[in-house]
């Protein structure tokens, strides 16, 4: 179940592969013109090189920085299941110098890319309940990570990160913040149309109804985001 083969034929062990999560996706962005997935994307290689701990990001880019033209990844999709060569050309999307980095992408080590994508299927929700009020739709969305909102005052929060791990970490980070009466940030993946939405939920557990959001939610094999198409981010 682990051997993987890309369309170059070459040979990864997905469970055994260090790999560059990717977590978003800068709008665009070199990574973004190139069609590369937020949560479902996994950078396995760069330039031929494989991803290790003592490899950073940056120290595996900065020859092709010297240069500033293009980038060559290998790229593990675990909604898809499959290994595929990604050209990055450095010079579409954002300028250089704009914040974004060379590929305008966040990411975090991890030492497998073999589990499906991480998600929690909106199985039903309860009119006036804080997730209608986000605006949470039932069957097509699945909640794929959380970032913590630590600013609000201004006219755009600021975020921090809250990586999703098990299945028990979206629960409790839910639950944390229906104690503080903060509110939270939850990346959500609508199967219907493909698109990633950012949405920011207040969790209160006494809203009128059953739990902290007013919604179903299901983890596990029967509710694993379904195949499909490259998927895009909108707000």
């Amino acid at each position: 179940m682990g051997q993987v083969f890309s369309n170059k034929g070459d040979y990864f062990d997905r469970n055994k592969s260090y790999a560059f999560h990717i977590l978003r996706v800068q709008p665009n962005s070199p990574a973004k013109q190139a069609g590369l997935q937020p949560y479902f994307d996994f950078i396995l290689a760069i330039n031929g090189q494989h991803v290790t701990p003592e490899r950073q990001l940056h120290s595996l880019l900065r020859p092709t920085a010297q240069a500033l033209s293009s980038v060559d990844l290998t790229v593990y999709s675990s909604k898809q299941r499959t290994v595929r060569q990604v050209h990055v050309d450095l010079a579409s999307g954002s300028e250089p110098g704009s914040g974004q980095g060379l590929l305008g992408v966040s990411v975090r080590l991890c030492c497998s890319a073999g589990q499906p994508a991480l998600a929690w299927r909106v199985l039903d929700v309860a009119p006036g309940s804080p997730a209608s009020v986000a605006g949470l739709r039932p069957d097509s969305d699945f909640i794929v990570g959380g970032a913590v909102v630590v600013d609000c005052d201004a006219a755009d929060c600021r975020t921090g990160s809250a990586p999703l791990h098990t299945h028990e970490d979206l629960f409790e980070l839910i639950e944390s913040h229906a104690a503080a009466q903060s509110a939270l940030q939850l990346h959500v993946y609508c199967s219907s149309t493909e698109q990633f939405r950012l949405l920011t939920v207040r969790p209160d557990p006494n809203w009128g109804g059953d739990g902290a959001l007013g919604c179903g939610l299901g983890y596990g094999y029967l509710h694993q985001i379904p195949d499909g198409g490259a998927a895009s981010e909108c707000s």
